[in-house]
């Protein structure tokens, strides 16, 4: 039972390790980082969308005068209607 056992572990482990990629070595960095799969709903247009709705946000959050905040609130909106 014993031998039955550690073959199929030995064969799992051996399939993954081909199979699945998890591991990405950062340039400049000492640790590997770890991420997960990608999903296959994503694709470059949600990126961009994400990337957009990102920027529109850091503007809001520099912003100092009350009035240009408005409007950049405004369109923070708008790109996440987009996004939703």
């Amino acid at each position: 039972m014993d031998t039955i056992y550690e073959t199929l572990h030995s064969r799992v482990i051996h399939e993954m390790n081909e199979k699945l990629q998890k591991t990405i070595q950062c340039v400049g960095k000492q640790a590997t980082r770890r991420f997960k799969i990608g999903k296959p709903f994503w694709c470059n247009v949600l990126t961009e969308m994400w990337t957009e709705l990102g920027k529109a946000e850091r503007e809001i959050r520099e912003c100092k005068c009350r009035s240009q905040m408005n409007d950049k609130i405004r369109i923070f909106k708008s790109k996440q209607d987009a996004f939703d």
